[in-house]
């Protein structure tokens, strides 16, 4: 219908600063460069609301690694360690 708007809920798995955990400082600085932006110009608009939901691999880590998820590709050490990052 033109003219009617409904709020809506977007969740996102990865926002774009999680790229921060995957890369160097200098190449993050770079990517950031490259975009014309700051770490805290994306933080602070690009989203409403940012929900950091902990990894698996920090307390639930039977629930966490390949024979739950094929595409897991990180040890739970190097899931909490990008999830700390990240946080």
């Amino acid at each position: 219908m033109a003219g009617s708007y409904q709020d809506v809920v977007v969740l996102v798995d990865r926002g774009l600063l999680d790229g921060s955990a995957y890369v160097g400082a200098m190449q993050w600085e770079a990517v950031l460069d490259d975009l014309g932006v700051s770490a805290a110009h994306i933080r602070d608009n690009r989203y409403d609301a940012i929900i950091h939901m902990i990894t698996a691999a920090d307390g639930a880590e039977a629930f966490y690694g390949t024979m739950v998820n094929e595409s897991r590709y990180e040890s739970a050490n190097e899931a909490k360690e990008k999830d700390d990052i990240i946080r």
